[in-house]
């Protein structure tokens, strides 16, 4: 055999068909052509390779409609007319159909694809023979009176139908309004040839219905309905189905009662509970009601009696234990037991009220043994998940903390009680929950023991061997294994959430911890979307590489999944969500590189700062990025928010396009809280967001503030001017100081001059005396002790001088 031409010789696991359909004779004449492959397959490969013939012509896709499957893996071809009667007919699917890596078709499954005829899928099938009987009802329903308003409609057939026909020629009126199929769902069983309707509302109550299925309802083979069962079709309006019934409000009837009818070895503390199908009256059924052993009537007056909200569930606690080992029968009188609107109990269930409803029980001699009756994992179970919830249901109600006392479990090694995880108790303390804090060990044998010191809720001790016998060390022991560790994939290229993959990057890995099944790794593995690929198996099956045959779409999510029903070569399934449990999906994700920048920008810095306080009424607020921004994007995103009001304002930019500067139209208020918020749309020109709201606030300035900045200012206003002032003044005292010892300068001078003339007047005087003309000296000359002068400054001054040498300072002005 030579492989068909243009075959690739790409290493992968090639197609075929694990199941096709129709098979075999009788095959009805309606029948689709169907086909489950091992994988998703190149449609349009399987439809080109497809035909079928009945030896005398041959029909392709053509002549009818194909319907795929990605997640079943399934084809579908519905021909455009039917088959004929008792016909073999013979479907191929060529070797040119192929999957998606362009493997192709290996219907011998070898291993190797492509070879003709070896790997052609065919197969025959023959028609049932012409269909002579005629379809019609063996059974409907709803039928009579009293017939609830929930009623489903449903119709037992001689033979399979074409239920499409059914649903078509189905109606229903209540005198009024005429419903259709479109007026509720139908479900249609072929094992039992069964139909059924239920409306989407509920009929109308006490009201009759008219029911008809006409008589172009057929079966399988297009035989019209016979409604009239006369064996002829066509006969209008007898084949057509038709019935009657009329709504009503049922009696009420018992439900449950606890005990149950023939329960035995029942505590005689225990309670009575009936629960009725709709709601009571609560006096007249608690005055039906009574409870006897045959000696003994117990009625509502001995004990006490609670009701549920809906008035649907009575429960009778007798005031006193009841006999001991005694049969005890429950009675509901019909005559007084009845529902909220006056219809009488219908104790039988026959659909009419007015009987009686009994049930009996059986009391205790004495408490029974404890016993464990059952275990979750059973006794000597294998393979149980390391994760399992242990449980153990008791016979009777348990004292719940000698249980969880007696209780522990080891692997040998180490031994645990049930301080060890959590414990819960169900139905009445019966049932004892115990849920490990650590999972268990993988691959290990457990033994689970309680002990002989549990007891009951009465004080007996544990019958741990069921013998009924009271024995020192009685415990209850069982054991189990866990299963062992599920495979999982240790590690990937690219790794699981990658971004930026290159669009060329030929390969993707997948590392597993064992040896894999490849067959059922590669049936559970699917790629969205989709892509050609070879697999390679390497490392004992451990690492699977999927080589690519095109490069990946630009900017786009990948995902690889493995369906979790994938197996090791020991058939443990895949743990793919890595906790620790088989039999959930594996999931790779990973983004392809774009050739656009798809680096989000980032707020670097904002003002004013966030919490800042004492900001200017009069203030601006900005914002830098780390990236040149959409201007248009980024206004439309900011906004600042005074409580619920909108701050109006403009923007500025800078050159860069990196930041930006927005003004208020108005001044802000004063000691007011505002909140600037940059919504996560604001984008890079790119359109690269930013991802998250970035928000901050700030509070302005306080109005008290402002007044005492202005007396500060006015006040250095004023301590300005005297410093000028006083700087004035200490520069003009200066200046008169310099004149003040320029004049002493000049007054010394004089004191000089003085002095030389005055001794020149008296020579003359001496002279004019000694020749007989001198005169009387005068007192400014002679007295020149005790002089006041005025000193530096002008403040008067002593002087003690003698006359100097030469006489006194000439006197002048």
């Amino acid at each position: 055999m030579a492989p068909y031409a243009g075959q690739s010789f790409a290493e992968g696991l090639p197609p075929y068909a694990l199941g096709f359909s129709p098979n075999g004779t009788l095959a009805p004449i309606y029948s689709p052509i169907m086909i489950h492959w091992n994988e998703t397959m190149n449609w349009t490969s399987v439809e080109e390779a497809f035909n079928y013939t009945d030896n005398v012509t041959v029909w392709n896709s053509s002549n009818g409609t194909w319907a795929h499957n990605y997640t079943a893996n399934t084809s579908v071809f519905t021909p455009t007319e039917a088959l004929n009667y008792s016909t073999e007919y013979w479907v191929n699917i060529n070797v040119t159909a192929k999957d998606l890596a362009n493997n192709l078709l290996d219907q011998d499954k070898n291993g190797t694809g492509g070879y003709w005829p070896a790997d052609v899928l065919s197969w025959n099938f023959t028609t049932i023979y012409e269909d002579v009987y005629l379809p019609f009802a063996k059974a409907h329903g709803p039928n009579g009176t009293a017939v609830p308003i929930d009623a489903q409609f449903v119709i037992v057939w001689n033979e399979t139908m074409n239920w499409t026909s059914v649903e078509e020629a189905f109606g229903y009126s209540n005198g009024t309004t005429v419903f259709d199929s479109s007026d509720g769902m139908w479900s249609h069983i072929e094992s039992t040839n069964t139909s059924t309707f239920t409306p989407s509302a509920y009929l109308m109550l006490d009201t009759t219905y008219d029911v008809s299925i006409n008589s172009s309802a057929t079966d399988i083979n297009g035989n019209n309905l016979d409604g009239n069962k006369n064996g002829t079709v066509d006969d209008w309006p007898e084949d057509v189905l038709t019935w009657n019934f009329t709504t009503g409000e049922p009696p009420p009837v018992v439900l449950s009662t606890y005990p149950d009818d023939g329960l035995t070895e029942v505590d005689p503390n225990t309670e009575i509970m009936v629960q009725f199908s709709k709601p009571m009256h609560m006096a007249f059924t608690q005055n039906g009601f009574s409870v006897s052993d045959g000696l003994t009537n117990l009625t509502v007056a001995d004990g006490t009696v609670t009701w549920n909200p809906a008035m649907t569930i009575m429960t009778f606690q007798p005031a006193s234990a009841l006999a001991n080992n005694t049969t005890h029968t429950i009675l509901l009188d019909s005559l007084w037991v009845r529902d909220q609107g006056g219809s009488n109990l219908d104790g039988d269930r026959d659909g009419v009220g007015g009987d009686n409803f009994t049930s009996q029980f059986t009391t205790w001699l004495d408490p029974p043994l404890p016993k464990v009756i059952h275990t979750n994992p059973p006794d000597g179970s294998s393979n149980i998940p390391a994760n399992m919830i242990l449980n153990l249901i008791f016979n009777i109600e348990m004292n719940t903390a000698s249980v969880e006392d007696a209780f522990s479990y080891t692997n040998g090694i180490l031994e645990k009680d049930s301080s060890s995880g959590t414990v819960e108790w169900f139905d009445d303390d019966k049932v004892f929950s115990f849920r490990p804090a650590v999972i268990l060990d993988y691959d290990a044998v457990y033994t689970v023991t309680l002990n002989s010191s549990a007891r009951s809720a009465y004080d007996m001790p544990l019958d741990g061997n069921g013998n009924d016998v009271i024995e020192v060390g009685d415990d209850h022991v069982f054991s189990f294994s866990t299963a062992p560790k599920p495979p999982e994939v240790t590690s990937s290229y690219p790794i699981n959430g990658d971004i930026g993959v290159p669009v060329d990057i030929g390969a993707i890995m997948l590392n597993f911890s064992k040896s894999m099944d490849t067959v059922s790794v590669l049936n559970g593995l699917t790629v969205t979307p989709t892509f050609g690929f070879t697999s390679v198996w390497q490392g004992q099956d451990m690492n699977l590489t999927l080589v690519l045959n095109q490069t990946l779409a630009e900017a786009t999510q990948y995902l690889i999944s493995i369906h979790g029903l994938a197996t090791d070569v020991d058939g443990n399934r895949i743990d793919g969500n890595g906790d620790g449990l088989g039999g959930d999906e594996y999931m790779l994700r990973f983004t392809v590189a774009s050739s656009i920048d798809q680096t989000p920008p980032v707020v670097e810095d904002v003002f004013p700062d966030h919490n800042s306080t004492g900001v200017l009424i009069n203030t601006f607020i900005a914002v830098d990025f780390s990236k040149v921004m959409n201007r248009t994007a980024v206004e439309n995103a900011f906004t600042v928010m005074n409580g619920s009001t909108t701050v109006n304002g403009s923007f500025s930019w800078s050159v860069s396009g990196t930041a930006f500067k927005f003004t208020p139209t108005s001044a802000l208020a004063y000691n007011t809280t505002y909140t600037a918020r940059l919504s996560a749309s604001a984008s890079d020109l790119d359109g690269n967001t930013i991802g998250n709201d970035v928000a901050w606030q700030f509070v302005t300035e306080s109005e008290s503030a402002g007044s005492s900045l202005d007396e500060i200012w006015w006040l250095l206003a004023v301590i300005f001017m005297l410093s000028v002032i006083i700087c004035a003044q200490y520069i003009r005292g200066r200046a008169l100081r310099m004149k003040m010892r320029r004049a002493n300068v000049e007054i010394k001078k004089l004191r000089k001059e003085l002095g030389k003339r005055s001794a020149d007047q008296t020579d003359a005087s001496v002279d004019k005396a000694t020749n007989g003309d001198a005169g009387e000296i005068p007192d400014a000359l002679s007295n020149t002790q005790g002089v006041e002068e005025k000193g530096p400054g002008g403040k008067p001054s002593v002087t003690n001088d003698t006359t100097p040498e030469g006489g006194p300072p000439e006197n002048k002005p």
